[in-house]
């Protein structure tokens, strides 16, 4: 029997990009999901759950106007680590998605960022903080260009980011504690630093 299957995160950001975890949803424990796993399960955090504490939710909270650059990479990418045994490990699928609609709660925001799954494999992502409504006049303007001075005065906007994934847990695999570390990285996008 496997003992526990853990992801923890560094979150690294621009000086006036927040990020920080929500309450609760601050590690991947595919524990939370299915105990004990065993050898032979493969076990699934989804972004359609109906219990939202399974997923690690992410609030990043920068400039409103302004793209953002995400990228999420865990450190052994595609597997966990035996914590006794580096030798040791298991599959693990990383997959994650975004809501840039200001959603009123974590439960909009997850449909919502079911259109906005980034492709299995692909850890690098630029969006807009506040998507850009097209209208019925035509697409959207441009973005607005860097402001100079300070940014404690500028309009900030909310964009959810959600991490989730799948381990499979082979047949021989030892007992104990596998983990690993997935850091998520945000700043602005193309040096347009506020």
């Amino acid at each position: 029997m496997a003992e526990a299957q853990r992801l923890d995160f560094g979150i690294f950001a621009d000086s006036d990009i927040v990020v920080q975890p929500l309450m609760g949803n601050e590690t991947l424990d595919f524990n939370t999901k299915q105990n004990p796993i065993i050898p032979g399960d493969m076990v699934s955090i989804e972004l359609t759950e109906n219990d939202e504490s399974a997923l690690a939710i992410f609030e990043i909270t920068a400039a409103r106007d302004f793209d953002i650059d995400v990228e999420v990479v865990p450190q052994n990418a595609g597997s966990l680590i035996l914590v006794d045994d580096s030798s040791e490990s298991i599959d693990f699928t990383l997959k994650w998605a975004f809501s840039n609609q200001a959603s009123p709660n974590t439960s909009h925001a997850i449909s919502v960022a079911q259109n906005n799954v980034v492709p299995q494999g692909i850890s690098f992502a630029t969006f807009p903080v506040l998507r850009r409504s097209i209208g019925s006049n035509g697409p959207p303007g441009p973005p607005p260009a860097p402001l100079d001075g300070d940014s404690p005065n500028r309009e900030t906007a909310v964009v959810y980011l959600f991490v989730y994934g799948t381990i499979n847990v082979d047949e021989s695999a030892a007992v104990g504690l596998y983990s690993d570390t997935i850091n998520i990285h945000v700043s602005y996008s193309g040096g347009d630093l506020p």
